[in-house]
């Protein structure tokens, strides 16, 4: 049986798991702030999930396909924004077009926060 000290160090080290785990899973975009009119909007999620609805003016790229990102992306300057259905995808996605060489990636979480932050209409 682990002493209570042990008990007291794997809970202590559970909780600051998860304060960071949350701290790297919030969206990186602020909601009214201006973007560079030259932004692409990456919609992560599957085909179907975007033509059940997305952001207006999105382009789909599924997250198992970001190493295309240089099909649809001018450059690996330009600003990109990235969202998803809840936070998880947009998250790899925008950690895999960082390390990729992209410069200006930021994630908007999911579909919801996305269309809040940017002040984008959800289309069909």
């Amino acid at each position: 049986m682990p002493s209570p000290l042990t008990i007291i160090a794997i809970v202590a080290l559970a909780g600051l798991a998860m304060v960071s785990l949350n701290a790297c899973s919030r969206p990186t975009v602020t909601a009214g702030a201006p973007l560079p009119a030259n932004t692409v909007i990456l919609d992560v999620r599957t085909p179907g999930e975007f033509a059940g609805g997305h952001l207006e003016g999105a382009i789909n790229l599924p997250v198992d396909q970001i190493s295309r990102a240089g099909q649809v992306l001018p450059d690996k300057g330009t600003p990109v924004v990235v969202y998803c259905a809840s936070g998880g995808r947009s998250r790899s996605a925008r950690s895999a077009l960082l390390a990729a060489g992209h410069t200006q990636v930021e994630d908007a979480g999911g579909i919801g926060n996305a269309a809040k932050a940017l002040g984008k209409a959800v289309v069909r």
